[in-house]
């Protein structure tokens, strides 16, 4: 019994856990392209890379490299920077890069340059699924459905008139 009890709140953890997971990635999806759509009026330049960093890691398999790439650029005299992490494409150092920048805060910049419906399709559709599955792993369906029929009576099991029972034939060993 204990057992089966630990299995379902393990279930239900991971349920609510994915249902989480789900409804954050899907407001991140949207959260995102609605941000992106605000800098379309953002004014597009060309940086110069001045630093680069390179930072390891390792799977079983591969052995990958990121790469932080520090860029500035200059608006009306001033030179500002911003910095594109864990990038996997190599920049070498005098590198130009494409960025825009916010005309009313200069020092904010993006490398996005127009919203990514990819993205965020790519982040409904996960977010979706990992919701749906989460919704109905944590029991919050079952919940639901058991809060709705609360009110209703139960169906009372209907058996056929007693004219179509046929009585257990019983033998005498003969």
């Amino acid at each position: 019994m204990k057992k089966s009890l630990l299995f379902t709140a393990a279930f239900r953890i991971m349920g609510i856990i994915l249902l989480v997971l789900g409804i954050r990635m899907v407001g991140e999806g949207i959260y995102n392209y609605i941000d992106e759509h605000h800098q379309t009026d953002w004014i597009v330049t060309t940086a110069s890379v001045v630093d680069v960093s390179s930072k390891y890691s390792t799977s079983r398999h591969d052995r990958d490299i990121n790469y932080d790439i520090t860029y500035a650029y200059e608006v009306d005299g001033r030179t500002y920077s911003g910095v594109l992490y864990n990038r996997t494409r190599e920049t070498a150092l005098r590198d130009t890069v494409t960025v825009k920048y916010d005309p009313d805060a200069p020092e904010r910049s993006t490398d996005i340059l127009s919203p990514s419906l990819k993205n965020l399709i790519i982040f409904l559709v996960f977010g979706t699924v990992l919701g749906f599955i989460g919704f109905f792993l944590s029991g919050l369906w079952a919940l639901i459905r058991k809060i709705r029929h609360r009110g209703e009576p139960e169906e009372e099991e209907i058996l056929p008139p007693e004219e179509y029972v046929q009585p257990e034939k019983t033998f005498d060993g003969d």
